[in-house]
């Protein structure tokens, strides 16, 4: 890792965004319900009877610090499980798993120590996640990247060229406790068979790492059914219905000697507010060809009038977003304008492609929870899609790529979409036909996004 990637993590640390989960080997308490079926596992639970399998118990161990480029370093005998609560719908306990760590950069340390966390399942004295699907509780390691975060840090770089009285690090910028965020919240729904066709949501959760002059509180999700859960070692956990969003998160809590109010953390996302996300409607689908979720794309009308849609996703529920193999549903895409068709441009498309081996290099995603569950589709394919919406006046648009013709019949919002399980060679050409209801046509040549390798 460069040395300018490493600073841009900092601030990435600054803003509560941590690649990465850490976590390691901790100790529970008491088995949780271990033969309950916790819907609000989504992925936890599969069907009913028998007890949870742990497939391995024994804790991972400490990875060594990288010698060379970026890394984290875990401090010895800091893992500890805490806020752990029972399952509202009978299954195994949830818990987060705390850690300190510092990231490195060749070998040296360039932050402080954190408090890391990773959300999970508890049976017996083993932490994992339930794999979608079986009734196995998986380990969880360290590197996994889905729901870990870390608190804040003051954004630090080194003093390159020599070394300075107490190390060679020197701080440039930092940031106040108290204009720290109230809380590092994760939010997610919980998607029930994410790896078929006809997954479900079941449920929702949301957790949160506190500043550390948070005083004691409660935590919930609007509309839920349930006691309001206590904030207890700086965490907080709350579990919500499937039709819940993130700005249905509330705490109730006082900061140091201030006032105790009730927020709602997660009011906002990235880039755009509640109203937008709340009037998102899907405007066009697609099935996967490889037998997964469907995939479709969200819009809503602008105040001008023009239509805002989002990147193309699962489809969940009348709900797009990125599911994740473990279950989680992340539907926080922004909705942005991008560029209206025209005259002179009646596509206005937009392409993805990811091959699947690169895909089930990451821990957490689909195509390693399929391998390790046994599922019929062991391997994710690779994948194509465009999307995006066309000229008012189109009723039909046909897409001739290098691997067949097919024909799309287009919706009142104008809007496209399709998906190939294959990565299209490197300079492949699709021609795009729209169809007016006169009968007349207009036609576009474009280059098919491709894949490395």
């Amino acid at each position: 890792m460069r040395r300018a990637a490493w600073i841009a993590l900092a601030v990435a640390l600054v803003a509560g965004v941590v690649a990465g989960a850490v976590a390691a080997a901790g100790g529970g308490g008491s088995s949780g319900g271990a033969g309950g079926t916790g819907a609000a596992g989504g992925a936890g639970a599969a069907g009913a009877g028998g007890p949870i399998v742990v497939v391995d118990p024994s804790p991972p161990q400490l990875p060594r610090v990288p010698a060379h480029g970026g890394g984290r370093e875990y401090r010895p005998g800091s893992v500890r499980i805490v806020d752990r609560v029972p399952d509202p719908h009978g299954g195994p306990d949830w818990a987060v798993r705390l850690v300190e760590a510092r990231e490195t950069y060749d070998g040296h340390v360039k932050s402080r120590w954190l408090r890391c966390g990773q959300l999970g399942r508890v049976v017996g004295r083993a932490f994992g996640w339930i794999v979608p699907g079986t009734r196995r509780l998986d380990p969880v390691g360290l590197g996994e990247p889905w729901l870990g975060q870390c608190e804040p840090m003051p954004i630090e770089t080194v003093a390159v060229g020599g070394t300075r009285s107490g190390g060679v690090w020197r701080t440039v910028r930092t940031i106040p406790a108290e204009r720290w965020p109230l809380g590092l919240w994760s939010f997610q729904a919980l998607v029930a068979d994410p790896l078929g066709p006809e997954g479900h949501l079941a449920g929702s959760v949301a957790w949160a790492l506190l500043p550390r002059d948070v005083r004691a509180g409660t935590a919930w999700i609007a509309g839920a059914a349930g006691d309001r859960l206590p904030v207890r070692d700086g965490v907080a956990i709350a579990f919500g219905p499937s039709s819940a969003h993130r700005w249905d998160v509330r705490l109730r809590a006082a900061r140091g000697s201030g006032p105790v109010r009730t927020t709602a953390p997660l009011a906002n996302g990235r880039g755009f507010s509640v109203a937008d996300a709340r009037d998102l409607r899907v405007i066009a689908r697609a099935a996967d060809p490889a037998g997964g979720l469907p995939l479709g794309i969200a819009g809503r009308r602008l105040g001008n009038g023009r239509l805002c849609t989002t990147a193309p996703g699962s489809l969940v529920d009348g709900r797009v977003g990125q599911v994740e193999g473990l279950g989680l549903l992340v539907d926080d895409a922004a909705c942005q304008g991008g560029v209206a068709p025209s005259r002179r441009l009646p596509f206005a498309v937009g392409q993805t492609a990811q091959r699947g081996e690169d895909e089930g290099q990451l821990p957490g995603t689909v195509a390693a929870v399929r391998a390790r569950a046994g599922a019929r589709r062991t391997r994710a394919g690779d994948q194509t899609v465009l999307y995006g919406r066309v000229l008012p006046g189109i009723v039909r648009v046909q897409i001739a790529t290098p691997s067949d013709v097919r024909t799309l019949r287009v919706g009142p919002s104008h809007a496209i979409l399709a998906v190939w399980d294959l990565s299209f060679p490197p300079g492949a050409r699709a021609a795009l036909t729209g169809t007016f209801a006169d009968g007349h046509r207009t036609i576009r040549h474009i280059r098919l996004a491709s894949t490395p390798g």
